[in-house]
């Protein structure tokens, strides 16, 4: 009998997480799509090809990301209890935190700073953006779980926190690129 009570209520469980993450499917591409109109309304490119490749890794790549993620969720949780699915929550916010972003960021904002102070104008919103979305704000994602034991806290902290970090390898991608384009060019 606990064991039938036992599986209804981890089925249960799985389930109101799978709802939790395509409502949330659905509010960080809202997100990710509003960030990038708020960006591209303020910040201008002098080149078409340069917007297109630049919408591409700040809006296409994390949205695909993104999707791809939830979806990876929603089947590999499908097979493991409520306490295995915790762990594995726990361990890759943890994971997320070891992230690389700041230290690329910092060799970036090195070599972007001797550049000219043109190329320093255009490139630099995407370098701040990433810096936002890849270590301020996934701090603080971190910092608003206060029960490490609850599977639907841990899978809005860990999709958000990860929803962050693609936007921040999307602004890095691009700014890599644009700086490449910029020197090369000059």
């Amino acid at each position: 009998m606990n064991l039938v009570k036992s599986k209804e209520k981890t089925n249960t469980s799985l389930e109101e997480r799978e709802h939790i993450l395509y409502t949330f499917m659905i509010i960080t591409n809202l997100f990710i799509i509003i960030v990038n109109y708020i960006f591209y309304y303020y910040f201008k490119l002098p080149n078409t090809n340069l917007y297109i490749l630049s919408v591409l890794f700040t809006l296409v790549f994390p949205f695909l990301l993104n999707i791809y993620s939830i979806f990876w969720h929603i089947n590999y949780q499908e097979e493991v209890s409520q306490e295995e699915a915790i762990k594995e929550l726990e361990m890759e916010i943890e994971n997320e935190g070891k992230s690389q972003i700041p230290i690329m960021l910092f060799g970036l904002g090195i070599f972007i700073s001797k550049l000219d102070n043109n190329i320093i104008k255009q490139v630099f919103p995407y370098l701040m953006f990433a810096l936002i979305f890849g270590t301020v704000l996934p701090e603080f994602t971190k910092f608003l779980i206060f029960d490490h034991n609850n599977i639907k806290r841990l899978t809005i902290a860990g999709e958000v926190d990860f929803s962050f970090m693609v936007m921040a390898y999307g602004f890095l991608i691009t700014c890599i690129i644009l700086s490449i384009i910029f020197i090369v060019k000059k």
